[in-house]
């Protein structure tokens, strides 16, 4: 009986054994594949929506509404076949009227070596405070619009600010008109893009503290919004020369293409609302 016993519990952890394999290093427990941390504003908020992305390994996460974000390596033999299991690489915090910087982290094997770079001992990153560039709000010529009137959707963007050299980027923009903007629908979730025809060259402006307009003027009817509430958000970006253009491509917006994930990315901006009657 002893031996039998035994034997069976040989055949036990071989059993186990094989359940776990060695060569995926995806579920090897104790991997150090992940980076965590949190991000606040003034007023030491909590700052939702910026863009959390490691240059080179191209992966990426959106901070929540605690300000805290995640986001996992690839596992190693993806790595490898990057060609980038070992070195330094930048983690650029990303948003429109906030602070971009980045912290440095640094990989060994396919790891994060902890007590490195930004990294302290204990494998986290120290808390981000990304002060507002600018001040930005839109507004709307009407609270209420009645699609079987002529009125129209005319939209203003105001922008200012304190700091000196901060400079924006409008798609399709002059010095008068907007591009473009984004309209939720605050029932439903849904996004409508709305672009104009313009230069392929963003139009890009110094910004001080006397405020600056941009009008925009959609065409309301091909829009087709039912009833409901709307916000408006301008489509604008933060002049950064030193970003890598695998940022916004990652985000679906290489060269300012406008997409929906637009509107997630943190804005710090007073959005006009406005309220479409039922026919």
């Amino acid at each position: 009986m002893n031996i039998k016993m035994i034997l069976a519990a040989v055949l036990a952890c071989l059993f186990l054994t094989c359940q776990s394999n060695p060569f995926s290093h995806d579920v090897i427990s104790g991997e150090r594949r992940t980076l965590s941390g949190v991000i606040t504003t003034d007023g030491k908020l909590p700052l939702s929506g910026v863009f959390v992305w490691l240059d080179v390994i191209d992966v990426a996460a959106f901070s929540d509404n605690n300000g805290n974000y995640e986001l996992t390596l690839p596992p190693r033999p993806i790595l490898n076949n990057l060609g980038q299991v070992s070195g330094v690489f930048d983690l650029y915090y990303y948003s429109i009227n906030h602070k971009i910087t980045t912290q440095k982290i640094v990989l060994k094997d396919g790891e994060i070596t902890w007590g490195a770079g930004d990294v302290n001992e204990n494998g986290k990153l120290l808390p981000l405070f990304l002060p507002k560039l600018f001040q930005a709000r839109t507004e709307t010529a009407f609270r209420d619009i009645d699609p079987q009137t002529k009125e129209k959707l005319s939209i203003t963007l105001h922008l200012s600010t304190d700091m000196e050299n901060i400079k924006v980027l409008l798609p399709h923009g002059s010095p008068v008109l907007m591009g473009g903007v984004l309209i939720k629908n605050l029932s439903t979730g849904m996004v409508y893009l709305c672009e104009n025809p313009g230069p392929i060259e963003p139009y890009g402006e110094i910004l001080g503290r006397r405020e600056r307009i941009w009008g925009f003027h959609p065409n309301f009817k091909a829009l087709q919004l039912t009833s409901g509430e709307y916000e408006v958000t301008p489509f604008i970006f933060p002049d950064y020369p030193q970003l890598p253009a695998a940022l916004l491509a990652n985000l679906g917006m290489a060269g300012y293409q406008m997409n929906e994930k637009y509107a997630q990315i943190c804005f710090t901006c007073d959005r006009a609302v406005f309220r479409v009657l039922n026919e």
